[in-house]
């Protein structure tokens, strides 16, 4: 049997763990948390650092894998060094740095006159207020090496410096940040597949966040309300970066925004889309398994093409104000012909955390129909009874 070793057990993991099984593979996982989610999931678990090269690079050989897979931004340079070690499919371990530090990534698409927000790099606070006045206000302030929103803070004047510094700086390993001038306008993620370096644009979707000051993304729909010289601009965007970075072999996620001026990439990484953009939205609306092809990719099989369907599906993630969660009301039944599904991330008596990132959400309703309009009624309905009663952690 084919053996695939996936980096990572989280959440993240689990759909490519899962597909594989279905293939017929052998799965290996690793995780550094011997309570992952994705632990039972696997055919063989073992406690390591994704991270840890060296280790499960003996690892891999050892267990004479065919294929090695994650998910996740960090671990995709650990997969990119191992895959060259054994001569396995992945992308390379210099197209692999540059898409998992966001000013090499930066900096190489300026270079290649690709558009983006103007950016400095940044160490101190005293760097900042150097940076704003080259920027202008507002800008964005966000670690070079962090994901999920996390760290991410919108500056709109001098007075907003040091407390976006102070808590970014947090979420940086490595203590550097990125300085970005900000960009406003509709915000899309694209979802391709680079192939023997032939790229195939698969969807387009539109993305809501929570807007200023941390932009975390609460909704996310398929197909994207835009124009054909839109689409044609943020196909050309993306294969334009995609050759800049190098990136073959790999399934990318992009994250773009458009406005009168253009269109410009803000990120894109050599993964699947989080959020079940690519492992839901993506097959319920246009009938693309892009996991399965992830993981054919990643144990050299032919790739398969999937009968193309014309629909449309959304998410919407639910949230609520800080404090105790003391009860919740007006869930939707599972039952419901209108509802894909719903899960929740949060119990009552469950202390619940400001919108900072992606991480806060507490759940999501996923549906599907025939056209854009539909979706985003479907969730409006659906989610319009839903109440999270919730005490204020001061008592107010």
């Amino acid at each position: 049997m084919k053996k695939l070793l996936v980096l990572g057990a989280s959440r993240l993991q689990i759909p490519i763990l899962k597909k594989a099984k279905e293939m017929g593979i052998y799965t290996i996982a690793v995780d550094w948390d011997s309570l992952a989610p994705g632990k039972s999931e696997a055919d063989e678990f073992h406690q390591i650092s994704t991270n840890d090269v060296k280790k499960l690079h003996l690892f891999a050989k050892e267990l004479m894998i065919d294929g090695i897979i994650t998910n996740s931004d960090f671990p995709m340079r650990t997969v990119s060094v191992i895959s060259r070690e054994l001569r396995l499919n992945a992308i390379s371990p210099i197209s692999a740095l540059l898409t998992t530090n966001k000013l090499l990534l930066r900096e190489v698409l300026h270079e290649s006159g690709i558009t983006g927000p103007k950016f400095a790099k940044v160490s101190s606070i005293s760097d900042v207020f150097f940076k704003s006045e080259e920027l202008g206000f507002p800008f964005i302030l966000k670690p070079v090496d962090s994901s999920a929103s996390r760290g991410v803070y919108l500056i709109q004047n001098h007075q907003g410096i040091e407390y976006a510094y102070e808590k970014a700086i947090q979420y940086a390993k490595n203590k550097i940040l990125i300085a970005e001038e900000y960009i406003s306008g509709r915000e899309f993620s694209v979802e391709s597949i680079t192939y023997e370096n032939n790229t195939d644009i698969i969807a387009i979707t539109e993305k809501i966040t929570s807007g200023p000051p941390n932009f975390v993304e609460t909704g996310h729909i398929i197909p994207a309300n835009i124009t054909l010289s839109e689409g044609e601009s943020i196909n050309e965007l993306i294969r334009s970066s995609i050759n800049a970075l190098g990136i073959n072999n790999a399934i990318t996620h992009a994250e773009v925004k458009v406005n009168p001026e253009g269109c410009f990439i803000i990120e894109i990484g050599p993964r699947l889309g989080g959020d079940y953009i690519s492992t839901d939205l993506v097959p319920l609306a246009t009938g693309y398994d892009l996991v399965e092809n992830a993981v054919r990719m990643a144990m050299n099989y032919e790739m398969r093409s999937f009968p193309k369907l014309n629909r449309a599906a959304c998410i919407g993630f639910m949230v609520a104000p800080p404090g105790i969660l003391q009860k919740i009301e007006g869930l939707p039944s599972e039952a419901s012909p209108e509802l894909v599904r719903m899960e929740l991330f949060v119990k009552e008596g469950q202390s619940i955390n400001s919108l900072r990132s992606s991480l806060d959400r507490l759940g999501y309703i996923l549906v599907e129909g025939s056209s854009n309009e539909e979706v985003k009624n479907k969730i409006e309905n659906l989610s319009a009874g839903i109440k999270f009663h919730v005490t204020e952690l001061n008592g107010g």
